[in-house]
Protein backbone atom coordinates (compact mmCIF):
# COMPACT_ATOMS: atom_id res chain seq x y z
CA UNK A 1 0.00 0.00 0.00
CA UNK A 2 1.30 3.41 -0.99
CA UNK A 3 1.78 5.99 1.73
CA UNK A 4 0.68 9.54 1.07
CA UNK A 5 3.09 12.41 1.36
CA UNK A 6 2.03 15.24 3.66
CA UNK A 7 -0.70 17.37 2.08
CA UNK A 8 0.76 20.00 -0.24
CA UNK A 9 -1.72 22.89 -0.60
CA UNK A 10 0.01 24.25 -3.72
CA UNK A 11 -0.17 20.93 -5.57
CA UNK A 12 -3.77 20.49 -4.45
CA UNK A 13 -4.76 23.98 -5.61
CA UNK A 14 -3.03 23.65 -9.00
CA UNK A 15 -4.70 20.31 -9.71
CA UNK A 16 -8.04 21.70 -8.53
CA UNK A 17 -7.80 24.72 -10.86
CA UNK A 18 -6.70 22.58 -13.81
CA UNK A 19 -9.61 20.19 -13.25
CA UNK A 20 -12.10 23.08 -13.15
CA UNK A 21 -10.63 24.58 -16.32
CA UNK A 22 -10.89 21.21 -18.07
CA UNK A 23 -14.52 20.70 -17.02
CA UNK A 24 -15.48 24.21 -18.13
CA UNK A 25 -13.64 23.70 -21.42
CA UNK A 26 -15.47 20.42 -22.05
CA UNK A 27 -18.82 21.98 -21.16
CA UNK A 28 -18.30 25.05 -23.35
CA UNK A 29 -17.16 22.92 -26.29
CA UNK A 30 -20.23 20.70 -26.15
CA UNK A 31 -22.55 23.62 -25.36
CA UNK A 32 -21.21 25.67 -28.28
CA UNK A 33 -21.70 22.98 -30.89
CA UNK A 34 -25.17 22.01 -29.69
CA UNK A 35 -27.37 24.58 -27.99
CA UNK A 36 -25.51 27.77 -28.97
CA UNK A 37 -25.30 26.62 -32.59
CA UNK A 38 -29.03 25.93 -32.89
CA UNK A 39 -30.03 29.12 -31.05
CA UNK A 40 -27.75 31.35 -33.10
CA UNK A 41 -28.82 29.65 -36.33
CA UNK A 42 -32.48 30.38 -35.55
CA UNK A 43 -31.67 33.98 -34.56
CA UNK A 44 -29.60 34.59 -37.70
CA UNK A 45 -32.36 33.15 -39.89
CA UNK A 46 -34.87 35.52 -38.30
CA UNK A 47 -32.51 38.46 -38.79
CA UNK A 48 -31.82 37.46 -42.39
CA UNK A 49 -35.55 37.36 -43.12
CA UNK A 50 -35.91 40.86 -41.67
CA UNK A 51 -33.00 42.09 -43.81
CA UNK A 52 -34.42 40.48 -46.97
CA UNK A 53 -37.84 42.00 -46.28
CA UNK A 54 -36.18 45.38 -45.75
CA UNK A 55 -34.17 45.06 -48.97
CA UNK A 56 -37.09 43.90 -51.08
CA UNK A 57 -38.99 47.08 -50.21
CA UNK A 58 -36.11 49.12 -51.67
CA UNK A 59 -35.64 47.04 -54.82
CA UNK A 60 -38.44 48.41 -56.95
CA UNK A 61 -37.07 48.29 -60.48
CA UNK A 62 -40.44 48.92 -62.14
CA UNK A 63 -39.67 52.62 -62.88
CA UNK A 64 -36.46 51.54 -64.67
CA UNK A 65 -38.19 49.08 -67.02
CA UNK A 66 -39.70 50.51 -70.22
CA UNK A 67 -43.48 50.20 -70.57
CA UNK A 68 -44.53 46.93 -72.17
CA UNK A 69 -41.26 45.16 -71.20
CA UNK A 70 -42.22 44.30 -67.61
CA UNK A 71 -42.66 40.58 -68.40
CA UNK A 72 -39.20 40.30 -69.98
CA UNK A 73 -37.58 42.13 -67.06
CA UNK A 74 -39.37 39.91 -64.57
CA UNK A 75 -38.26 36.74 -66.37
CA UNK A 76 -34.64 37.94 -66.60
CA UNK A 77 -34.42 39.00 -62.98
CA UNK A 78 -36.20 35.88 -61.75
CA UNK A 79 -33.99 33.59 -63.84
CA UNK A 80 -30.80 35.33 -62.70
CA UNK A 81 -31.86 35.09 -59.06
CA UNK A 82 -32.80 31.39 -59.41
CA UNK A 83 -29.42 30.60 -60.98
CA UNK A 84 -27.54 32.54 -58.30
CA UNK A 85 -29.53 30.77 -55.59
CA UNK A 86 -28.81 27.29 -57.00
CA UNK A 87 -25.09 27.99 -57.42
CA UNK A 88 -24.78 29.52 -53.95
CA UNK A 89 -26.53 26.65 -52.24
CA UNK A 90 -24.41 23.92 -53.86
CA UNK A 91 -20.96 25.36 -53.37
CA UNK A 92 -21.32 27.42 -50.21
CA UNK A 93 -23.13 24.79 -48.15
CA UNK A 94 -20.41 22.22 -48.73
CA UNK A 95 -17.63 24.71 -47.94
CA UNK A 96 -19.37 25.79 -44.74
CA UNK A 97 -20.04 22.21 -43.64
CA UNK A 98 -16.44 21.21 -44.32
CA UNK A 99 -15.06 24.22 -42.42
CA UNK A 100 -17.42 23.67 -39.47
CA UNK A 101 -16.52 19.96 -39.29
CA UNK A 102 -12.83 20.86 -39.20
CA UNK A 103 -13.43 23.27 -36.32
CA UNK A 104 -15.53 20.72 -34.38
CA UNK A 105 -12.87 18.02 -34.85
CA UNK A 106 -10.15 20.44 -33.75
CA UNK A 107 -12.12 21.47 -30.65
CA UNK A 108 -12.73 17.87 -29.59
CA UNK A 109 -9.11 17.00 -30.32
CA UNK A 110 -8.09 19.72 -27.85
CA UNK A 111 -10.62 18.38 -25.33
CA UNK A 112 -8.97 14.96 -25.67
CA UNK A 113 -5.45 16.36 -25.43
CA UNK A 114 -6.33 18.46 -22.38
CA UNK A 115 -8.02 15.51 -20.68
CA UNK A 116 -5.01 13.31 -21.42
CA UNK A 117 -2.56 15.87 -20.05
CA UNK A 118 -4.56 16.26 -16.84
CA UNK A 119 -4.84 12.48 -16.50
CA UNK A 120 -1.05 12.15 -16.87
CA UNK A 121 -0.53 14.91 -14.28
CA UNK A 122 -2.96 13.23 -11.87
CA UNK A 123 -1.34 9.81 -12.32
CA UNK A 124 2.14 11.31 -11.94
CA UNK A 125 1.12 12.99 -8.71
CA UNK A 126 -0.47 9.79 -7.43
CA UNK A 127 2.54 7.66 -8.33
CA UNK A 128 4.89 10.16 -6.68
CA UNK A 129 2.94 9.78 -3.43
CA UNK A 130 0.58 12.76 -3.54
CA UNK A 131 -2.86 11.62 -2.48
CA UNK A 132 -5.23 14.19 -3.95
CA UNK A 133 -8.78 14.44 -2.64
CA UNK A 134 -10.04 13.71 -6.16
CA UNK A 135 -13.70 13.22 -5.19
CA UNK A 136 -13.73 16.63 -3.48
CA UNK A 137 -12.10 18.28 -6.51
CA UNK A 138 -14.62 16.62 -8.84
CA UNK A 139 -17.58 17.74 -6.74
CA UNK A 140 -16.35 21.35 -6.60
CA UNK A 141 -15.52 21.40 -10.32
CA UNK A 142 -19.00 20.10 -11.19
CA UNK A 143 -20.61 22.78 -9.01
CA UNK A 144 -18.57 25.47 -10.79
CA UNK A 145 -19.55 24.02 -14.21
CA UNK A 146 -23.20 24.01 -13.13
CA UNK A 147 -23.10 27.74 -12.36
CA UNK A 148 -21.15 28.50 -15.53
CA UNK A 149 -23.82 26.56 -17.45
CA UNK A 150 -26.63 28.55 -15.83
CA UNK A 151 -24.86 31.81 -16.61
CA UNK A 152 -24.17 30.83 -20.23
CA UNK A 153 -27.73 29.62 -20.75
CA UNK A 154 -29.26 32.75 -19.24
CA UNK A 155 -26.98 35.02 -21.26
CA UNK A 156 -27.75 33.15 -24.47
CA UNK A 157 -31.51 33.09 -23.97
CA UNK A 158 -31.92 36.61 -22.59
CA UNK A 159 -29.31 38.66 -24.43
CA UNK A 160 -27.71 36.88 -27.37
CA UNK A 161 -30.95 35.66 -28.93
CA UNK A 162 -32.25 39.23 -29.16
CA UNK A 163 -28.96 40.87 -30.21
CA UNK A 164 -28.87 42.03 -33.83
CA UNK A 165 -25.73 41.17 -35.72
CA UNK A 166 -27.04 42.13 -39.13
CA UNK A 167 -27.40 45.78 -40.15
CA UNK A 168 -29.83 46.08 -43.10
CA UNK A 169 -28.21 49.33 -44.28
CA UNK A 170 -24.76 47.77 -44.38
CA UNK A 171 -26.02 44.73 -46.29
CA UNK A 172 -27.93 46.97 -48.71
CA UNK A 173 -24.74 48.97 -49.37
CA UNK A 174 -22.56 45.86 -49.76
CA UNK A 175 -25.09 44.18 -52.04
CA UNK A 176 -25.45 47.32 -54.16
CA UNK A 177 -21.68 47.68 -54.49
CA UNK A 178 -21.29 44.00 -55.42
CA UNK A 179 -24.01 44.25 -58.07
CA UNK A 180 -22.44 47.37 -59.55
CA UNK A 181 -19.01 45.71 -59.64
CA UNK A 182 -20.52 42.65 -61.31
CA UNK A 183 -22.25 44.79 -63.94
CA UNK A 184 -19.02 46.70 -64.63
CA UNK A 185 -17.06 43.45 -65.09
CA UNK A 186 -19.67 41.56 -67.12
CA UNK A 187 -21.51 44.19 -69.13
CA UNK A 188 -21.12 43.58 -72.89
CA UNK A 189 -19.74 47.11 -73.44
CA UNK A 190 -16.82 46.36 -71.08
CA UNK A 191 -15.72 43.19 -72.89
Amino acid sequence: MMRCKPDNPTVNKIFHVLLQILFIFIFLTIFSFTFVYSTEKAASKTQMNIVVDDLSLDMNVRPLVPKGREDIATILISGALDLAKKNAIKSTDEIIKEQNNKIIKKAFLWVGISSGVLLVIGLSLYLSGHCLPFHMHMKEALIVVFFVALTELAFLLIITREYWLVDPSEIRQTLGDAMQDYIKKHHPQNN
